[in-house]
């Protein structure tokens, strides 16, 4: 047996062993940066969808009260064009009478 060349392939077996460990320590750390980079950023579209509904939720509030607002101006418009045309047909209705009477 060739002692030599067995301490030569020990050394070359080692050698990559050594080289294999620090590849999995390597995978392990980007493993475990991957994984709270994946949090973090779970995190930071949560947080962005939470501002979303809110900033949503502001905006429809506002489109309902100024629903709300146009709703009543056109309202009380209407009302007072109805109670300008009821004035205006009791004094055409009060002229005619006092004509024919």
């Amino acid at each position: 047996i060739d002692q030599a060349g067995l301490a030569a392939d020990k050394s070359v077996v080692y050698a990559r062993l050594k080289e294999l460990r620090v590849c999995l320590a390597t995978g392990k750390d980007l493993h475990k940066e991957l994984s709270q980079e994946r949090t973090n950023t779970k995190d930071a579209t949560a947080t962005a969808a939470e501002a979303i509904r809110r900033r949503f939720d502001v905006l429809r509030n506002l489109l309902n009260a100024k629903e709300e607002e146009f709703v009543s101006v056109v309202t009380d418009a209407g009302k007072r064009r109805f109670e300008a045309a009821s004035s205006a047909v009791c004094s055409v209705s009060i002229a005619t009478s006092e004509l024919d009477g």
